[in-house]
């Protein structure tokens, strides 16, 4: 007797495997999704962060905020320093508060910001998360 496997076993335990993997794919999509959405979230809040830090040890700061495909850029004084662009990185799209396409974060020598207070919308598939930047740009995530 031989220790084999008929075909019919072979094809029933690989339907079993593929519908398995079919059900878990969604799942994974969004996991993939809000692990993005996290990611530009964090990348955003430290870019305002270190902007606040320059700053402090250099007087003026800017960090300039563009919606769509989401870039994102700092500059100290009128020197650039750094740009995340989060749709091409992260593949996530970003939609700013009210009807502005644009925003601009200025830090002053005490590292306080001076902008309308504004949210960052961050989406991704079924996946989103909010970062709130406030007039004297403090960051709190949502």
């Amino acid at each position: 007797m031989n220790g084999g496997f008929t075909l019919f076993e072979c094809l029933v335990v690989l339907a079993i495997v593929g519908i398995g993997i079919a059900l878990g794919l969604p799942a994974l999509q969004l996991h993939r999704d809000r692990w993005a959405v996290t990611q530009a979230r964090e990348a955003s809040a430290a870019l305002l962060a270190r902007a606040r830090v320059d700053a402090l040890g250099s007087g003026v700061s800017t960090v300039t905020i563009q919606s769509g495909g989401g870039q994102i850029e700092r500059r100290l004084g009128s020197t650039f320093r750094e740009r995340v662009d989060l749709g091409d990185r992260y593949g996530v799209s970003l939609d700013i508060s009210g009807r502005d396409t644009l925003a601009t974060v200025e830090f002053n020598a005490l590292g306080l910001g001076r902008m309308a207070a504004r949210t960052l919308r961050f989406g991704r598939g079924a996946a989103s998360a909010s970062l709130v930047i406030s007039a004297y740009g403090r960051v709190s995530r949502r």
